[in-house]
């Protein structure tokens, strides 16, 4: 359909602006008092659609998009100023506790209170934070990271080096030697 007539092939008079009298009394010449012309857009025919190339149906598409995010909690207990805490982020441990519910409770029995008062503390944080969002899956763990100090001496300088995680990954913070030993 014509955006301009709407199918009716006739639109306002451009000359009198659709009130069919110029100068208050003379009659419009061009649209004869009728206060409508031709419509020069569609000349009095049909038009192809552009949106579906005349076939009378359009193909449309919705997208959703859902965005699930996951908000993480971490404490770590007992942490060694010489042993970064971010480096237990890439290993694996025993876990202890393991709950998953659409809304935990806090850890009641534990042998740590440290680890009782954090859990605690974490869900309330949690619920706090994010009561006006849908929360559809809590999940808390208490794992137990290994982590082994080891002290040795080279070139009788006292040094030490860490092995973490039940992967056996190793940090050595000021390693004595670049080149040609390997710490296994």
């Amino acid at each position: 359909m014509c955006l301009k007539c709407h199918g009716t092939g006739r639109a306002q008079c451009m000359w009198c602006n659709g009130r069919g009298r110029r100068m208050q009394m003379e009659l419009c010449q061009h649209c004869y008092g009728n206060g409508t012309e031709s419509c020069q857009m569609c000349q009095n025919s049909n038009q192809q659609c552009d949106g579906c190339a005349g076939k009378g149906r359009v193909l449309t598409y919705m997208r959703l998009t859902v965005t699930w995010k996951n908000n993480v909690f971490e404490f770590i207990t007992d942490q060694n100023s010489e042993f970064s805490s971010d480096l237990f982020r890439n290993v694996k441990g025993e876990k202890l506790v393991m709950d998953e519910q659409s809304k935990v409770s806090g850890i009641t029995d534990f042998p740590d209170p440290t680890i009782i008062e954090v859990s605690q503390n974490a869900l309330e944080q949690h619920w706090t934070r994010f009561s006006s969002c849908r929360v559809l899956r809590q999940r808390q763990s208490v794992e137990r990271l290994p982590l082994t100090r080891v002290q040795y001496c080279w070139k009788e300088k006292q040094l030490s080096y860490f092995v973490y995680g039940t992967e056996s990954k190793v940090f050595v913070q000021n390693y004595p030697k670049k080149c040609c030993c390997v710490v296994m």
